[in-house]
């Protein structure tokens, strides 16, 4: 099946993805399982200070054949309490084997260089 007719573009000229303050995500990583022979699992993670905090996959952006993936921080319930310990939060999504993900260059400083 064709998937250029399947699929339409609702957008032909997106707007930029505005940029999040990703504190307190810190160490942010990213893993790809192949799920079948068109599609990737694309789990992303980070460091948090406690479990309050999460992780959300804000946008993903195609150019070429690279998948931007563009994520924000959840914030904790103001009225809770929370152990604090550094824990990992994570989230995922599913990408067209087609398209190599990757995080946008503006990560960098919040990138891990052990995950």
């Amino acid at each position: 099946m064709d998937m250029n007719k399947k699929f339409k573009r609702l957008n032909p000229n997106p707007a930029p993805v505005p940029h999040h303050d990703l504190a307190p995500l810190r160490k942010l990583g990213m893993s790809i399982k192949k799920v079948n022979e068109q599609i990737y699992q694309v789990t992303v993670q980070a460091e948090v200070p406690h479990p309050g905090y999460g992780i959300t996959i804000s946008a993903i952006r195609f150019a070429g054949k690279t998948a931007f993936i563009y994520v924000a921080p959840l914030l904790p319930d103001p009225g809770a309490f929370y152990p604090q310990v550094i824990s990992t939060a994570r989230a995922t999504t599913y990408i067209d084997a087609k398209y190599t993900p990757a995080f946008p260059p503006e990560y960098e400083p919040y990138l891990s260089k052990f995950i």
